[in-house]
């Protein structure tokens, strides 16, 4: 069976997180994450970031999730990464980056979270553990 979720006009990233039953929708008009029930899509919460969320990567062993946004969508010189306690879905922490996020990739263990900035031309390795930049 397949079933739809009506009202978004620039859907980005999108996580499924069975062990906790949420579907994680970024949403790149409004600056909003929304979360889902999985199995009834019913709608959760809402969780505002700035402009421009995109590019989610989630976390199992600490049950967090990253979200890229920010950069020129947003009015800034710079882009975020959003750390998002996918439990509780509360915007814990954010990461400075170089410009808007455009692919993250988190490795295997989540400790380093390798963030991909176009509009920079670099890639920024995040220590998940610091929540900073360790290197570009």
């Amino acid at each position: 069976m397949s079933r739809s979720i009506p009202g978004f006009k620039k859907t980005q990233g999108v996580a499924y997180v069975p062990s906790l039953n949420k579907v994680f929708v970024a949403s790149g008009d409004d600056g909003m994450l929304r979360v889902f029930r999985g199995d009834t899509l019913d709608l959760l919460d809402a969780i505002k970031l700035d402009l421009g969320p995109n590019r989610v990567a989630y976390d199992s062993h600490a049950e967090l999730l990253y979200v890229g946004y920010g950069g020129k969508d947003a009015g800034k010189d710079y882009g975020q990464v959003g750390v998002i306690d996918a439990k509780t879905d509360k915007h814990v922490a954010d990461i400075k980056v170089a410009a808007h996020p455009a692919e993250l990739l988190l490795n295997r263990s989540g400790k380093i979270l390798f963030v991909f900035v176009s509009a920079a031309s670099k890639v920024q390795v995040v220590d998940t553990n610091k929540r900073a930049v360790a290197s570009s």
